[in-house]
């Protein structure tokens, strides 16, 4: 409620210095007389403009906010997925691969709140949320496994695909956010 108030303030004190600067404007040019013939029609006009002018700019604010903080949590993501994710699973680490796992999977909600609007982001997000499932259930699925069987290489290069798609899906969304084009920058690897 504060916030509206704040915002309300400030654009009737924005209003009224911008009608007095063009009064003083219109009265330094045409002089007194012409200025109290200035009509309510003009006065609205001007109120008018001045109103569209604010909200537009308060909503390109809003969106870029909102684009900022999208880029942020994808950053934070990928930071994680390279540093974090690299740990091979295995009985001894469960728990710390567990937190990662929530971690992310906390990380892919919040994002999908922030991008309910924006359906290319939205369709990024569910392929991310679906490679992550994917991770999920073959970790999960192979804990009770031995600890070499995570160590193998071609169960090294399947974690490894699934975190790369899910890195470079995050690099697609950052890249919408600034072009407003999905690229594709990778073949999806299986």
């Amino acid at each position: 409620m504060g916030f509206i108030k704040k915002h309300s303030k400030c654009l009737v004190i924005t209003i009224l210095i911008t009608l007095v600067i063009l009064g003083v404007v219109n009265i330094y040019n045409n002089g007194w007389k012409d200025f109290i013939k200035m009509n309510a029609y003009e006065i609205v006009t001007i109120a008018i403009a001045l109103l569209v002018t604010y909200y537009l700019t308060e909503r390109k604010n809003d969106i870029r906010k909102l684009n900022n903080k999208i880029e942020n949590i994808c950053n934070n993501m990928q930071v994680y997925l390279r540093e974090e994710y690299g740990i091979t699973p295995s009985k001894k680490n469960k728990e710390k691969v567990l937190m990662n796992i929530r971690y992310i999977s906390n990380k892919i909600h919040i994002l999908e709140k922030l991008s309910e609007k924006n359906k290319e982001i939205k369709d990024s997000i569910s392929y991310i949320k679906k490679e992550h499932k994917k991770y999920i259930e073959f970790v999960d699925d192979n804990f009770d496994q031995e600890d070499i069987y995570f160590q193998e290489e071609n169960r090294q290069e399947k974690l490894k695909s699934i975190i790369n798609n899910i890195d470079n899906k995050l690099d697609e969304i950052i890249v919408y956010l600034y072009t407003g084009q999905i690229p594709i920058v990778h073949s999806e690897q299986e």
